[in-house]
């Protein structure tokens, strides 16, 4: 699967592996088809007007998303590698964009360019830097119909004439940038960069309890698999979240058959069976090696408690393969197109939401 990027047995493992993580993931085709799916699902159940936690921020891809939403986010994560990639990110968009920022559409709405008679548009990669090269074609200019259906956030509209013409507004939205250990958490309160200041961002550093400061939690793309014991977190959220407020968890499952038919392929049954083992070791971009716990969907409930009520349980990745894989994706990306297109048909359906590379678990706070 995806590698995961935050890890609370030491940072160390993960210093390694930031400078490596996007181009082993985030920035290849599979990995835009899978943030796309994971994006549409974070604008249907948090709201861009609130403040929101993020546990394991990586190198800060979902916190540049959510910032441009209208969100205030505090991306968090134990290695400081990740916080300084983070960091780097948002400074650059908001040197690049300033108070004008270029900004999304609003998350799951459709960019058709062909239905409107215009040529293919440049729009921006993962990083929101330009135009999205190809695995297979560096270079390559992409079609915004393309990377829309990735999630891909296209900045540009067509006047009249086929022309881009860029639209812009105010930036809205606000990030900060803080330690989280999540096998210990303590209140971010100690902020190592913020975008700009946002009055959603003052809890942070106000000194006033930190209690029911947060509309909302996310964590994507395996985080939570690499905390052995989350029960501390569950605790910290129980207290750091206002009633109603929402946490998506993507979290990597016991069962994923793409393990199987990959690995069982290139003759390696004990990489094919790596997520039914024990807190099995598994190895990060960059070297560095951690334990893992692949919880089912019982365990978090049982481990978030009586205090959070499920909403949702679907599949990122059932149909579409694992990151080994990502080079299928490059291949055929027409045709992984349509199978993203029917994986968002069939995730919330029995039994892929178990059955799968990646799942989104989402709870709401009582």
């Amino acid at each position: 699967g995806a590698p995961p990027h935050a890890a609370p047995q030491g940072a160390a493992p993960f210093d390694g592996a930031a400078e490596a993580y996007d181009a082993a993931f985030s920035d290849r085709r599979l990995g835009l088809l899978l943030r796309g799916l994971l994006h549409e699902e974070l604008g249907r159940h948090l709201p861009a007007s609130g403040l929101h936690l993020e546990c394991g921020c990586g190198t800060g891809l979902d916190a540049l998303w959510m910032l441009r939403r209208g969100a205030a986010v505090v991306a968090t994560d134990v290695s400081p590698a990740m916080r300084a990639a983070t960091i780097a990110r948002l400074r650059a968009a908001v040197g690049r964009e300033g108070a004008a920022a270029l900004t999304p559409r609003d998350a799951g709405e459709p960019l058709d360019v062909a239905s409107r008679g215009g040529a293919p548009l440049a729009v921006p990669d993962a990083h929101g830097e330009g135009d999205v090269a190809s695995d297979d074609a560096p270079g390559q200019r992409a079609s915004p119909r393309r990377h829309a259906a990735a999630g891909v956030a296209a900045v540009a509209d067509l006047d009249l004439a086929g022309a881009p013409m860029h639209r812009r507004r105010q930036l809205v939205g606000a990030a900060a940038v803080a330690h989280l250990d999540l096998a210990d958490p303590a209140p971010p309160t100690r902020p190592e960069y913020s975008t700009h200041d946002d009055p959603r961002l003052r809890p942070l550093s106000s000194g006033i309890p930190f209690d029911g400061v947060f509309d909302g939690c996310f964590s994507s793309f395996g985080p939570l698999n690499c905390v052995l014991d989350r029960r501390p977190l569950a605790a910290a959220l129980q207290r750091w979240l206002r009633p109603g407020a929402r946490v998506c968890f993507v979290v990597m499952p016991r069962l994923a058959p793409w393990d199987w038919l990959w690995y069982g392929a290139h003759l390696r049954p004990s990489a094919a069976l790596r997520r039914l083992r024990r807190a099995p070791v598994a190895g990060l971009p960059g070297g560095g090696r951690l334990r893992l716990d692949y919880p089912s969907a019982r365990d978090l409930d049982a481990e978030l408690g009586p205090s959070f009520r499920r909403l949702d349980h679907r599949a990122i990745g059932a149909l579409l393969p694992i990151s080994e894989a990502a080079g299928l994706v490059s291949r055929a990306p027409l045709l992984f197109e349509a199978v993203a297109t029917l994986e968002r048909e069939v995730a919330a359906r029995w039994p892929w939401p178990h059955l799968c590379d990646h799942a989104l678990h989402v709870w709401e706070r009582r």
